[in-house]
């Protein structure tokens, strides 16, 4: 009985293993991966978040070695925080060319970058292997500024949407409020950007989820409204520093990070909590949270930080899905923890969905006027 009293407290004190499941590499010839989509509807995305802390990040090498596995992903979004510049120097200078150069190496010359848009620090690309260019159509994005006033761009979310033969894509890169009790202003903003978002890119004459969408300041019906992206695409990825915190003091949250206690650490995360009772976030998931706190460590460093404001270790950097028909597998759902040039970490995960391609684009293999564009912006006027 002592020695599975023993098993069982060993068993509460492990930390679980994040998921990791390799993807098999794509085919070799590029009228096969197309052949391959068009029989089974199968793509493979992944999706990398990262705040970058204004700083130098890490060689195409090594973004190639622990972020982008070669030739293994159909669609790629990578999107950035505190990118390449800081606050005030992206205001002269939004676009992040140092970085989007820095991925296109990293990822070489079988993928195709057919859109970036910058909102002065963040940043969003996604990248599409050229095999499948082709079925690519109906590609916009825009980016919603929710920082002083809702104008300023150094918090927002960027928004790129395209479709896939018949089914729709949006991927979202959001930055939102920092500090931890700023729980409903991040919440205002994601609801705010998703509105914004939806309103831009869709048409919602018949959406009546919210009345006062044209009036920033009320908050209470932005947040009381169902998410209207969801009502808008077929698949929906969100990402980025979303700066949700874990409840508690330092001292508590560093007990239950030294003693493994993973499951109570959860159920203090601001974020979970409100993926289960807020109505905005109804309709999202998530893989399983199964990597350590990804902010905020020292300098080039693993120790969480130890200056006189010692921030609580948290989860803020998170990737969200909506899969409302079963269309999507989570493959993977990390972070990179040897990535050390930022005090956060990034995040990446892998997915498997489904998308119906639909006659025209069978039979068409030659790539459509897809303009890979680099747009940036430091604010929006509304």
């Amino acid at each position: 009985q002592q020695q599975q009293q023993q098993q069982q407290q060993q068993q509460q004190s492990s930390w679980p293993e994040p998921l990791n499941e390799r993807l098999p590499p794509l085919l070799p010839a590029d009228v096969d991966i197309r052949n391959e989509i068009l029989s089974t509807g199968k793509l493979s995305i992944r999706i990398v978040t990262w705040n970058q802390e204004a700083k130098a990040t890490s060689s195409a090498n090594e973004l190639s070695k622990h972020l982008f596995p070669t030739n293994t992903h159909h669609i790629i979004a990578v999107g950035a925080q505190e990118c390449e510049n800081s606050f005030a120097r992206s205001i002269l200078n939004p676009y992040k060319t140092k970085w989007e150069a820095t991925m296109m190496s990293a990822l070489g010359s079988s993928y195709k970058m057919i859109r970036s848009h910058t909102l002065q620090t963040s940043h969003l690309a996604v990248f599409v292997h050229k095999s499948i260019v082709h079925f690519v159509s109906d590609l916009t994005s825009v980016a919603i500024a929710t920082g002083i006033g809702n104008t300023l761009g150094n918090k927002g979310g960027i928004g790129i949407s395209f479709a896939i033969g018949k089914s729709k894509l949006c991927f979202v890169n959001s930055h939102l409020s920092a500090h931890q009790h700023n729980v409903g202003r991040r919440t205002f903003e994601f609801a705010k950007i998703s509105y914004d978002l939806a309103e831009a890119i869709c048409d919602l004459n018949d959406y009546t989820g919210l009345t006062n969408a044209n009036n920033v300041e009320v908050d209470q019906a932005l947040v009381a409204a169902a998410n209207p992206l969801l009502s808008c695409f077929d698949l929906v990825f969100w990402f980025g520093d979303m700066n949700y915190r874990i409840k508690g003091t330092r001292e508590v949250v560093d007990g239950l990070l030294q003693n493994n206690m993973h499951e109570m650490l959860l159920n203090r995360d601001q974020l979970t909590m409100l993926m289960s009772s807020d109505k905005v976030y109804t309709g999202f998931a998530e893989g399983p949270l199964h990597f350590r706190p990804t902010y905020k460590f020292n300098d080039s460093s693993d120790e969480y930080d130890t200056s006189k404001k010692r921030r609580i270790p948290s989860w803020t950097d998170r990737i969200l899905f909506n899969d409302k028909a079963g269309k999507i597998k989570v493959m993977a759902y990390d972070s990179v923890t040897n990535l050390r040039t930022s005090d956060h970490r990034p995040v990446y995960a892998s997915f498997r969905a489904h998308v119906d391609i639909d006659s025209d684009r069978r039979s068409n293999t030659r790539d459509p006027f897809v303009r890979s564009e680099s747009l940036g912006e430091v604010c929006v006027i509304l």
